[in-house]
C-alpha cells in the first residue's frame, strides 16, 4: 500500500536520530534534519476529538498515546532550538521555542531560549518582556515564581552581561543557563567493569565498543576511575525514558563484550546535584549525590555478564524488561537493605504505548 501515516513516520525519524551513533548531539546536522522532518508532522494531538463510545480501553490507549507524543514532540523541539542556538541562528531559535511555549505555556527551557537568542541578537527589550511573558504565565495558572536560573538569567540581560557585545568578548560559545550549577536533576547512573586489564589495547577496544552503544542511547561518559567505567542517562540531556535507555545500553554492553571478558554492570536511578563546570563546554559538570555510590554497589553485586538494578529503576522499566529479583542486600549509603534485581533480558513489551495496547488485548 502507498498509503503512510504520519504518527509513523514520526516514530521512525526520532528512531533514527536516537539510533545516530555520534558523541555530541547537539551538533549533528543529520540529526537536525530528522528532527525538522519529524515537527513538520506533528499536527497537533493525535486522534483529536475523535471517540468511541462506552470504551475506557480506547480513550486510556489514546490519552496515552497522546501524552507520549505530546511529550516526544516538546523534546524534538528543544533539541532543535538548541542546535540552531549552537549555530548562532536566533531566528529558528525563536520559531522552534515558540512551537514549545504553545504545546505548554509553562516551559522554562523554551522561555529561556528565546530570552537568550532575542538577547544575542540585540533585542534586549524583547529579551526582558519575555521574561515577564514567562513569569505571568508562572502566576496565572501554576501560582509559583520562575526558577533562580531563569531568574538569573533576566539579570545578565539586563545588566548587559549577556547580549551581543558580552558575547563578542568572551570565547563562550555556549549558553552557560543550560545546566546551572547547584540544579538537582533526577539521573541514572551505569557503572560498568570489566575486571582488571593490563593491555591498553584492550582497555581501548572496550572504550571504542562501549562508547557507540552509549551514544546510541543517549548516555554520557564520565572520566573513566581505574577499571570502571561511569556513565549517566539523562543528563544532560533530559529524557523520559532514561532509566530504560541505560538498562538496554547495559545489556548491549554485556552482549558486545561476551567473548572479551563479561562485564558487570549496574544501574541505578535516583537526584545527582550539577557541580562547576569542569571542561570547556557547559554539559562538563561533576554530578554529586548518592546515586553513583548505590549504582557502584550493584556492579559490586553483579556477576560476569549481569546487569543488576535497584527498585527505583526497576519501577521505571518494569514493562520492558524480564527481571529477576535478587536477595535484598546493603549498598553504599544506604542503611537498610535495597531489593535489586537482575535484568535476564529484553521483554516482550517495547513501549508504554504498546505495553498498554497489551494489556486491552
Amino acid at each position: 500500500s502507498d498509503t503512510q501515516l504520519d504518527v509513523v513516520r514520526f516514530r521512525k525519524l526520532l528512531h533514527l536520530h536516537h539510533q545516530h551513533n555520534h558523541p555530541e548531539a547537539a551538533h549533528c546536522d543529520v540529526c537536525a534534519q530528522w528532527l525538522s522532518q519529524a515537527a513538520e508532522l506533528y499536527q497537533g494531538d493525535l486522534l483529536a476529538g475523535f471517540f468511541v463510545p462506552d470504551s475506557v480501553a480506547f480513550e486510556e490507549w489514546r490519552l496515552v498515546q497522546q501524552e507520549e507524543l505530546h511529550l516526544q514532540m516538546l523534546a524534538a523541539l528543544e533539541k532543535l532550538a538548541n542546535y540552531h542556538l549552537q549555530r548562532g541562528e536566533f531566528e529558528l531559535v525563536q520559531e522552534f521555542a515558540r512551537r514549545g511555549i504553545v504545546l505548554e505555556p509553562w516551559r522554562e527551557e523554551a522561555h529561556m531560549q528565546i530570552m537568550w537568542a532575542q538577547a544575542q541578537s540585540g533585542q534586549k527589550l524583547a529579551a526582558l518582556k519575555q521574561y515577564e511573558t514567562y513569569q505571568r504565565i508562572l502566576v496565572e495558572e501554576l501560582g509559583i515564581k520562575p526558577a533562580a536560573n531563569v531568574t538569573k538569567l533576566y539579570e545578565q540581560i539586563r545588566s548587559g552581561e549577556v547580549g551581543p557585545q558580552a558575547g563578542e568578548q568572551s570565547d563562550a560559545k555556549e549558553p552557560v543557563w543550560l545546566s546551572s550549577e547547584g540544579e538537582h536533576r533526577q539521573v541514572t547512573a551505569l557503572v560498568c567493569s570489566q575486571g582488571v586489564q593490563d593491555d591498553w589495547g584492550e582497555v581501548g577496544g572496550c572504550e571504542r565498543t562501549c562508547q557507540g552503544i552509549f551514544n546510541r542511547f543517549g548516555g554520557r561518559r564520565a572520566l573513566r576511575q581505574g577499571e570502571t567505567c561511569l556513565v549517566y542517562f539523562g543528563y544532560p540531556q533530559a529524557y523520559e525514558d532514561a532509566a530504560r535507555r541505560a538498562v538496554h545500553a547495559g545489556l548491549a554492553v554485556t552482549a558486545a563484550l561476551k567473548n572479551k571478558g563479561s562485564a558487570r554492570i549496574g544501574i541505578h536511578t535516583g537526584y545527582m546535584a550539577v557541580g562547576k563546570q569542569c571542561g570547556p563546554r557547559w554539559q562538563d559538570r561533576d554530578l554529586f549525590g548518592k546515586t553513583l555510590e548505590i549504582a557502584r554497589g550493584c556492579q559490586w553485586l553483579a556477576e560476569p555478564g549481569e546487569v543488576v538494578i535497584t527498585e527505583g529503576t526497576r519501577r521505571l522499566v518494569q514493562a520492558s524488561f524480564d527481571l529477576q529479583a535478587l536477595t535484598p542486600q546493603i549498598l553504599p549509603t544506604v542503611r537498610q537493605p535495597v531489593q535489586i534485581y537482575q535484568v535476564c533480558g529484553e521483554g516482550g513489551v517495547q513501549s508504554r504505548l504498546e505495553w498498554l495496547a497489551q494489556t486491552q488485548r
